[in-house]
């Protein structure tokens, strides 16, 4: 019998909920895969330092509507790919 797959999209850092999530969803038995949304963004942030505190104040819809279609990609490739 195959795990149940979960994916979790958030910010995962040692404090986080999502990570609360992620560690219980594995230690219950299913296989997560972690979409980190903060390292998915910085992926297309341009300019740098720069760059990264001006998308914290004013996103730049470009960068998250990238960031998206990463994660619709890890997706497909977790559903399809492992299964």
């Amino acid at each position: 019998m195959q795990a149940t797959r979960v994916l979790l999209t958030g910010i995962f850092n040692s404090n986080s909920l999502e990570k609360s999530y992620s560690l219980t969803a594995k230690n219950l038995g299913f296989e997560v895969l972690e979409f980190d949304v903060s390292s998915g963004v910085n992926n297309y942030v341009k300019a740098g330092k720069i760059g990264k505190s001006l998308h914290r104040f004013f996103p730049v819809e470009a960068w998250v509507i990238k960031m998206n279609r990463d994660i619709i990609i890890n997706a497909i490739k977790f559903i399809v790919f492992f299964n």
